[in-house]
């Protein structure tokens, strides 16, 4: 919520602390020990305090033992890439993002620490949101993205270094027209109204570059798009299923002792 909508948030960090440094912050002490409470279900929810905590099963109870530490802890030590969980089905684009150290991104988006801006450029594409919007999920009416459906199947396309290049320039001409509206959001900058015109002009060169990665025609719409997708899907599965099927006709056919 806070990558697309703006704003801070501060979490406290007591797992970096020396222990004489942490007898000294008596608050933090506390709040430790409200997690291991929490985690043996000794401790309501906070948002019904009067309710039971059905969070205190075998694994929660386990993880009582180290209540300093997160249940998943993700610290990137360098940039990461950014990429929400739920978008609302009213943006063109997907509002993905780049953040440094030692901003701590939460369960509500995935990362790729350290990617390069090319790849920026193809999550950001037409091409891939056309994609994540026909396969993906959905949380009521918003697009909810899978690392497993929508990132991993994905068929990319070949990329040597100088397409990488050209790719990352597009990418970053993306970036440098965020910058220049340095008091707005991502929501404020991908709404479907009120998104800056040169914003959009650099999306779509940024999608023209990402469809001639796939072919030299244009693509007249995103069911186009998907389309051929699908096509270069089927064809990466087809040969996946045949090699698959000649390793088990070899182990059948081999020989017993």
């Amino acid at each position: 919520e806070e990558l697309i909508n703006g704003g801070e948030r501060w979490i406290i960090t007591p797992w970096l602390l020396d222990p004489d440094q942490l007898r000294r912050a008596p608050r933090i002490l506390q709040a430790v020990d409200n997690v291991r409470r929490y985690r043996l279900g000794e401790l309501p929810p906070r948002n019904d305090p009067e309710g039971d905590n059905k969070k205190a099963s075998v694994g929660s109870k386990a993880l009582a033992l180290t209540p300093k530490s997160f249940h998943v802890t993700v610290l990137p030590t360098t940039g990461f890439l950014c990429v929400p969980k739920v978008s609302s089905e009213s943006r063109r684009y997907i509002p993905i993002d780049f953040r440094e150290p030692p901003a701590i991104p939460s369960d509500l988006v995935f990362v790729s620490e350290g990617a390069p801006k090319w790849l920026f450029g193809l999550v950001s594409s037409a091409m891939h949101v056309a994609w994540a919007t026909y396969i993906g999920g959905r949380l009521e009416s918003r697009y909810r993205y899978s690392a497993g459906i929508c990132y991993n199947p994905f068929p990319w396309p070949e990329l040597d270094e100088d397409k990488q290049h050209l790719l990352g320039g597009a990418a970053e001409s993306v970036l440098v027209e965020r910058a220049k509206h340095p008091s707005a959001s991502l929501a404020d900058l991908y709404h479907p109204i009120a998104m800056p015109d040169d914003l959009k002009t650099a999306h779509r060169r940024l999608d023209r570059l990402v469809d001639g990665l796939y072919r030299p025609a244009p693509f007249g719409s995103d069911r186009d798009r998907v389309e051929h997708l699908f096509g270069l899907y089927e064809q990466t599965a087809a040969g996946f299923l045949a090699t698959a099927t000649r390793a088990r006709g070899r182990r059948k056919s081999a020989p017993t002792h």
